[in-house]
């Protein structure tokens, strides 16, 4: 017998309704038919049936079916347009799908799906943008509001053209929204709350007629009516869904978005951001009140959009329209609204939608193939600016790092800092604790006329409590000046618009960069009076980490930037921002954030970075830069560097060398003079600091220009100090430290001048001359104190050898006459018959204490030695005697001493 096991699965729209019949939505998306039997399966047959008759139903033969075969089936089921159109109120119903083999039920199921009613969108679970069905601009309502509303456009514009996008302005068609908006303001219907959930699960629409006729219009509703009648003028309306809530929006500009349905919100806030002006939302509900106007309106929808977590998606009218989702038609039978059903046709574009063609220019193919230098200065590249994730001008953690503030308008901060105005930093006001949290809430407060006095005295509020507040900026403070004392850069900023991006294929993580840095002083007045900050004589800048990386990892050339626009007081911030904008629009939930915070930044690199990428060639040619590019040096190697400075040499140069130096040092001094490249090698206190404030005064009186850089500031100052000591810190131009400033630098400029004209009339070419003759006779000191003598050593040979004696015996006396009368070769043999005779008495030890001193006996030998001891033993036999006497003369007062001599005598 056979196994006549199926499988099926499938998949379908839990909901059906007119609007989607209209739009050719499939219900059953497809059917996934298996064979789990171990046999081959002939002749089946598929069949779909509804109930009610909503849709005709369908049936397909399948010839064969091997085992384990699948097979999948897009059932092409036609729904009933009769049937669909004709209900008032929605209804269960469901599907039967059913396949059988020879009149054997083989599968069998029963799919439920709600039938709704012509009048109910389905919601976001089935197709979101099939809300555009349920906007009408046809109907007779619709055309009435326009007429009111070309009267309300000539009170006021003294025109009563409702012509869209035709004047290519956005202010006038802003006019016509205002115009359309009080136009059914007029008709003073009343809002009733829509469903819970209405945003998926869907609600009953009333159209225009309907809503004229009962004065009743939920925000769904009087969003749809708003769009129609903007639709009817030929503006491009978008429906925006919040939790629970739904507003229109309107293109100020003849565009679209590049799909229908879009849930992301910064395609929005982008579009309408102060600048960019191509969109604008509108709060629906304010139609139903007669107070309201339309600035309210807009506003009002602003805040409820940038409320966080709010937001679900939105559906461009105009871009559903192309996608062929057609306004459902209707008439009205009895009193009563009905579907009209027509002919099928495709929807035609708008008579009016015209675009020029463009010219697609493919980009410039690049070489694989790399030399040698390009790969040597990449690498100076890459490593000058970090292109990591740890560099804050990449990853700033806007809501907790540094000091974050609020302002009323960015703008406005920058022209008053920039005028060098003092700034004062102060908590939020009593008022606000309760709120504010962070960036992201916080559109009431930017509207708040707190802010705007706060701007119109010269403070700033930041989120942060009174007690972090002052953490901060005590860490700011002392961060800031120590990198300024030890580097001599300055590193505190305020950062003056923020980019909210994410990593490629990733957007679970978002991430800011800072867009203007504006170098500012943080100056603590008392613990009491708190902070203020004010711009530095330092020009505004853009964050050169961020143009670059988003030109590397996303290709995206915000290069234009680095000409940052200039307005009255300094950098045009909103046309920067507004730049910003434009350029990441297409980026997916990426944009701009207009906020501020005071943070630490380092700029210290980005000088250098910007030479390589955009003056690479021109350094090449500097012989330096060549051969660190090439490995090896290219220069060449003048006689200064072989030769050592010898006495003939030194008396001959000019050295303009204030501070003393040795020849070695002199060696380094004159090479700098010869335009040679080399390292001065040095160990902690052996002069360095000196050499190079005597290599500068050199090189100066030269006519040469000196750039000395150094990675720590402290050995900056040791030499500034030093030059100034010595009478030429006139002539050094401080660039670093807090005397980098535009005012500092024009100053030590004036000095410099100032110094010049004291310094005229002096005979430099005498003192030289003078200098030089003292210069040979000390040589000639140095030359007779090193001259060798006729022994073979100099003077200062004899003296250093003289010096190196430790222990000092009795003065020697020399025959003067001989010694001037010996030759190198005497003095030699002298010399070793006196190291010989030294090493005979350390065998001997110390002769004046030997017991055989006095005897002049030179021969030994046996004999010699039995005498001795003969005469030794004889004398032994008296000592005893001369003891005995020693000891009477004792008695008597005479005091002698006897030596006893014991042990064996040879």
């Amino acid at each position: 017998m056979l196994n006549t096991t199926i499988d099926c699965q499938y998949e379908y729209d839990k909901k059906v309704s007119f609007a989607l019949q209209q739009n050719h939505v499939p219900v059953v998306k497809f059917l996934y038919i298996k064979n789990s039997s171990a046999d081959s399966l002939s002749n089946l047959k598929v069949e779909i049936t509804a109930n009610p008759m909503f849709a005709e139903s369908y049936s397909l033969n399948i010839e064969k079916l091997e085992p384990n075969e699948v097979i999948e089936i897009r059932p092409d089921l036609q729904l009933s347009s009769q049937f669909l159109s004709s209900l008032d109120e929605s209804i269960a119903g469901h599907f039967n799908i059913r396949i059988t083999h020879l009149d054997q039920e083989l599968f069998k199921k029963a799919l439920p799906i709600d039938v709704m009613s012509f009048d109910s969108w389905p919601g976001a679970s089935v197709l979101p943008e099939i809300i555009s069905s349920f906007i009408t601009p046809n109907r007779p309502f619709v055309n009435e509001i326009i007429r009111h509303a070309a009267t309300i456009m000539e009170n006021g514009t003294g025109t009563n053209s409702m012509d869209g996008y035709q004047s290519g302005n956005p202010n006038r068609v802003l006019a016509q929204l205002s115009a359309i908006f009080s136009a059914i303001q007029s008709n003073e219907i009343a809002y009733i709350n829509p469903p819970a959930s209405f945003e998926e699960e869907g609600q009953k629409v009333r159209f225009p007629d309907l809503i004229r006729e009962h004065k009743l219009g939920t925000c769904l509703d009087l969003t749809l009516l708003y769009a129609a009648c903007a639709e009817a003028v030929g503006i491009y309306p978008i429906v925006v869904f919040l939790q629970g809530h739904a507003f229109p929006a309107f293109w100020l500009k003849e565009q679209t978005s590049f799909e229908s349905f879009q849930d992301d919100k910064s395609i929005l806030t982008k579009s309408m951001a102060n600048g960019i002006n191509e969109l604008i939302v509108v709060e629906s509900t304010l139609l139903t009140k007669k107070e309201a106007n339309f600035s309210e309106a807009v506003k009002a929808a602003g805040i409820s959009l940038n409320k966080e977590g709010q937001f679900h998606f939105f559906i461009d009218v105009q871009r559903s329209r192309i996608g062929q989702i057609k306004p459902i038609p209707l008439k009205k039978v009895a009193g009563e609204i009905e579907v009209e059903l027509q002919k099928e046709t495709s929807l035609k574009d708008s008579a009016n939608m015209q675009f020029d063609h463009v010219e697609v220019i493919p980009e410039n193919e690049k070489s694989n193939q790399i030399g040698q230098q390009e790969n040597k200065v990449i690498y100076w590249q890459n490593r000058l600016i970090d292109m990591s994730l740890r560099n804050n001008l990449l990853n700033y953690r806007l809501h907790t790092q540094g000091v974050p503030v609020i302002t009323a308008d960015l703008s406005q901060t920058e022209d008053i800092l920039a005028m060098g105005q003092k700034v004062f930093i102060n908590p939020l006001p009593n008022e606000w604790k309760n709120k504010a949290r962070d960036f992201r809430d916080q559109e009431e407060f930017l509207q708040s006329k707190i802010l705007q006095g706060d701007m119109q005295n010269n403070r700033l509020r930041s989120t942060l409590t009174e007690v972090k507040l002052e953490q901060e900026l005590v860490k700011l403070y002392r961060k800031a000046k120590n990198t300024l004392e030890e580097s001599g850069a300055n590193s505190l900023f305020v950062a003056l618009g923020f980019l909210k991006w994410y990593e490629e294929k990733s957007y679970t993580k978002e991430r800011y960069a800072p867009i203007l840095l504006l170098p500012v002083d943080l100056v603590r007045l008392s613990a009491k009076k708190g902070y203020y900050i004010r711009a530095r004589d330092e020009e505004i800048q853009i964050n050169i980490s961020l143009i670059e990386y988003l030109k590397q990892k996303f290709g995206i050339d915000a290069s234009s930037l680095y000409d940052i626009p200039k307005d009255d007081y300094g950098a045009d911030v909103k046309r920067v921002l507004t730049i910003m904008r434009r350029l990441i629009m297409p980026m997916k939930n990426w944009d701009v954030y207009e906020t501020a915070s005071i943070g630490l930044f380092s700029f210290s690199k980005f000088v250098m970075w910007n030479d390589l990428v955009n003056n690479s060639e021109e350094l090449k040619k500097n012989k330096v830069v060549k051969s660190l590019i090439e490995g090896n040096y290219l220069g060449e190697v003048t006689q200064s560097m072989n030769k050592p400075v010898t006495a003939e040499i030194d008396e001959e140069e000019t050295v303009y060398a204030p501070l003393s130096f040795d020849s070695t040092q002199l060696e380094a001094i004159l090479a700098t003079g010869d335009d040679n490249s080399f390292v001065l090698h040095g160990p902690p206190g052996s002069g360095k600091s000196q050499t190079i404030t005597n290599m500068i005064s050199h090189a100066l009186a030269n006519d040469k220009t000196v750039l000395f850089v150094a990675e720590k500031m402290a050995a900056l100052s040791v030499v500034q100090k030093r030059l100034s000591d010595i009478g030429l810190g006139d002539f050094c131009l401080e660039v670093y430290s807090s005397k980098g400033q535009k005012k500092d630098i024009l100053a030590q400029l004036e000095a410099s001048f100032k110094a010049q004209s004291k310094t005229k009339g002096t005979n430099w070419g005498k003192k030289s001359v003078e200098i030089k003759r003292l210069k040979k006779e000390l040589n000639r000191y140095v030359n007779d104190l090193h001259r060798k003598t006729t022994i073979g050593q100099s003077i200062f040979e004899m003296i250093e050898e003289y010096s190196g004696i430790k222990k000092k015996n009795k003065v020697i006396e020399f025959n003067r006459n001989s010694v001037r009368e010996m030759d190198e070769e005497l003095f030699k043999k002298s010399k070793q018959l006196l190291e010989n005779i030294t090493v005979v008495g350390e065998i001997c030890g110390e002769t004046n204490e030997n017991p055989w001193i006095g005897i002049k006996q030179t021969n030994y030998s046996l004999q010699l030695n039995d005498t001795i001891k003969e005469q030794l033993s004889s004398i032994e036999i008296s000592v005893s005697l001369l003891n005995e006497l020693e000891k009477y003369f004792n008695e008597i007062g005479l005091s002698i001493r006897v030596e006893h001599m014991s042990g064996t005598v040879y």
